[in-house]
């Protein structure tokens, strides 16, 4: 009888801050009674919404967000600074924490609230003896719940992660396969350190090229007049060979250009 008395006493101080606190308190005195025994109801408080930062809140009212998780039931023994609340924001989650330890004996907001800066989210009182063992199991549920969430989240990480390698491999393994075509359709060239003239090997027409131009055409072929010394020879068939060398000209009519300045040059140095 004292207890309740004691308990109510703790009532009408909740009840200044949150009008709903008295019902809810004295709701729990007569339907969880065998909590409150273990409290000591002369030191009463409350679990508030945490103050946070200005670009969080929603006015007018210093509205925080929606509360999407409510932890605790009536009887709950929380510990200093404990998880009990969760508040979604447009932006981030909020977690709300206990103050200090003590056993909850009310509950002063619905889930799906739109809750404020500072408002009052349990009442509790502060608990003197030990515990029993329903009075944590709150905790276990969450901490259950939490772990098989963090699980999930791991597993979807690595196969968001896996995914992405998968992707990152096909599209090396297809550049590979496109450079190989490439450099299978593609005629190599360099230039050959014997005579010092350029040399194509071609594996698709290698020894069956026969086109031997005249003097003339070879002539014309590298811009250059009847009588021209080996020396002017040999330098404008390194400025055609440059200019129409596939490596350097993406014309598609560059190979031929180059396949003829090449005999033109082979052609004039054997005469």
């Amino acid at each position: 009888m004292q207890i309740r008395h004691g308990l109510a006493a703790a009532v009408n101080c909740f009840a200044k801050r949150a009008p709903a606190a008295e019902r809810l308190c004295q709701r729990a005195l007569f339907c969880s009674g065998s909590a409150s025994p273990k409290g000591d109801a002369s030191k009463s408080w409350t679990i508030d919404v945490p103050t946070v930062d200005p670009y969080l809140k929603r006015q007018p009212g210093n509205v925080v967000g929606e509360l999407s998780d409510i932890l605790c039931e009536v009887g709950s023994h929380v510990y200093v600074n404990e998880e009990v609340a969760v508040i979604e924001t447009d932006k981030v989650a909020v977690t709300v924490h206990a103050q200090r330890e003590g056993i909850i004996c009310a509950i002063l907001a619905n889930l799906g609230d739109e809750v404020r800066e500072n408002q009052p989210i349990y009442a509790a009182h502060d608990a003197s003896l030990k515990l029993g063992y329903t009075s944590r199991r709150w905790a276990r549920e969450y901490s259950y719940r939490k772990a098989r969430k963090e699980k999930e989240e791991q597993v979807e990480r690595e196969r968001v992660l896996r995914l992405w390698r998968d992707t990152q491999e096909k599209q090396k393994q297809e550049k590979q396969s496109h450079e190989r075509q490439r450099q299978g359709h593609h005629q190599s060239y360099h230039y050959g350190s014997s005579r010092n003239n350029w040399q194509r090997y071609d594996k698709s027409t290698s020894g069956n090229h026969s086109y031997v131009p005249s003097i003339d055409d070879a002539l014309a072929t590298l811009g250059l007049k009847p009588g021209a010394s080996k020396r002017a020879i040999k330098a404008a068939f390194r400025k055609k060979a440059l200019q129409y060398h596939p490596d350097h000209n993406s014309d598609a009519a560059a190979a031929d250009k180059f396949r003829a300045v090449r005999d033109a040059y082979d052609r004039l140095s054997r005469s």
